[in-house]
């Protein structure tokens, strides 16, 4: 790696391909993301990160004072590297980066996740993480990178947008998109935000962001959430601005595919569920009747099963939510709890003090400062007498 500067820097393997991977928000100063993933020797890679997550909006250090400046100097490193294929690459603040030093520079394809496109959005990242408070995100703002788009209309279809079906404020953005004549929308079906884990933990992301099968590869991971706007309207109601008559009078649930009623049915279950209503369970129960494939239904319904006493049908459920776990991304700890407690429903005491000292070994600080979850270890620390 020869680094440019803290937020830049290339590895040149003397090949015609090069790929620009930008980095997601929180990486810290002399970090730069992808350097564990993008390994291939056949492709140059150049790596870039923006100082206090400023979402590339002003350059990146060591390329330029300014975006314009960067662009210039990185369209001569991309030259100098190899210019024969270019892929640009880049999860939530880095696929904001992506797209918008893409349409700018215009490389062979764009391949961007959990882009913020309305950025500033009511319940999105930027206004979260974005630590430059000269940067402030309004409609006009905005009509930078929408103008961009509207002069690029002829490259759109070099961008590839990927973003998770549980993840509204995402899929207002993705509606966007779609309506601005983006084409290349998917939609993972049962994740959120973070996406980048999930294609490293299926792919070997270099080969995908480059690959002529890109569309068959996410095809089969994606939904159709997008092809019911209302629906997703809905849920952004529903969950980010906590209007729940939003979810509560829609409808055309049955004209909704299984996989995004399921969604439906699983938001109504968690509203029902907070207010006490005693049947709240009847609403869990179609949605894990309609998708047996998203944890956290599955360990909701491990949570309810021990409830009513079927403990092995609790255990079954609560590992099933547990074997999607990805490591440092999707922990996955209220699976986890769920086991335990099944086991010690079961007086299967040793094996459930096993899997609680295990948990707790890796189970990180800022979990540990969740209310709910400090509520369910001090509980277990109780019943199994620690």
């Amino acid at each position: 790696m020869v680094y440019i500067s803290d937020y830049a820097g290339f590895i040149d393997n003397k090949a015609r391909e090069t790929h620009v991977i930008f980095s997601s928000a929180n990486m810290p100063r002399g970090k730069l993301s992808g350097t564990r993933v993008f390994i291939r020797t056949d492709v140059n890679y150049i790596f870039l990160n923006c100082i206090e997550n400023s979402w590339f909006l002003n350059g990146v250090i060591g390329f330029g004072k300014d975006l314009l400046e960067t662009i210039d100097k990185l369209k001569l490193l991309i030259k100098e590297l190899g210019d024969h294929y270019v892929v640009f690459y880049g999860g939530s603040m880095g696929g904001y980066g992506a797209l918008l030093y893409g349409l700018h520079i215009r490389p062979h394809r764009v391949v961007a996740t959990g882009v913020e496109y309305i950025l500033g959005i009511k319940g999105g990242f930027f206004n979260k993480h974005c630590l430059n408070k000269n940067l402030i995100c309004t409609d006009s703002s905005n009509e930078y990178l929408y103008n961009l788009v509207n002069c690029n209309k002829e490259y759109l279809d070099k961008v590839f947008l990927i973003y998770g079906e549980r993840a509204f404020s995402d899929l207002i953005c993705a509606l966007k998109m779609s309506s601005d004549g983006f084409s290349n929308i998917f939609t993972i079906v049962n994740e959120d935000h973070s996406i980048p884990p999930f294609l490293t933990s299926f792919f070997d992301i270099s080969d995908l962001i480059s690959s002529k099968d890109i569309y068959s590869s996410l095809g089969a991971f994606s939904g159709n959430i997008v092809n019911y706007p209302d629906f997703v309207n809905a849920c952004y109601e529903f969950y980010v601005n906590k209007n729940a008559y939003s979810l509560l009078d829609f409808k055309d649930i049955e004209n909704l595919p299984p996989l995004v009623r399921s969604y439906y049915y699983f938001y109504r279950f968690l509203y029902e569920k907070k207010k006490g209503v005693i049947k709240a369970s009847f609403w869990l129960e179609r949605a894990i009747y309609l998708n047996r494939s998203c944890p956290i239904i599955l360990y909701n319904y491990a949570d309810y099963m021990n409830l009513i006493g079927d403990y092995n049908t609790a255990l079954m459920y609560s590992k099933l939510s547990y074997s999607f776990y990805v490591k440092g991304v999707k922990p996955l700890y209220n699976a986890q709890l769920s086991c335990i407690e099944s086991l010690i429903n079961l007086e299967n005491h040793d094996e459930a003090i096993k899997s609680f000292a295990l948990f707790k070994e890796k189970i990180s600080k800022s979990a540990l400062n969740n209310p709910h979850i400090a509520l369910r270890i001090t509980k277990i620390e109780s019943r199994l007498g620690i």
